[in-house]
């Protein structure tokens, strides 16, 4: 039995850093060039999930936030 070939998948990641962004055009921009990218290699956008980081903002010089406080 040959093993089913599956296409590589991809998923989006959108993130912008003030709340006041959400008011411009980061959101369908990044979500636009998200599914050119995968176009353009041959990837299947997967938007049943797709990540988001809307107006989150990390004071300089910290790697962690408050939802997952362990992260490096």
């Amino acid at each position: 039995m040959k093993p089913v070939k599956s296409e590589p998948v991809a998923f989006s990641y959108v993130r912008f850093s003030t709340p006041s962004q959400t008011q411009g055009d980061s959101l369908r921009r990044q979500t636009e060039q998200a599914a050119a990218y995968c176009a353009r290699n041959n990837l299947t956008l997967d938007t049943s999930l797709t990540l988001k980081d809307l107006g989150v903002c990390i004071p300089r010089g910290q790697r962690c936030c408050r939802e997952f406080p362990n992260f490096p």
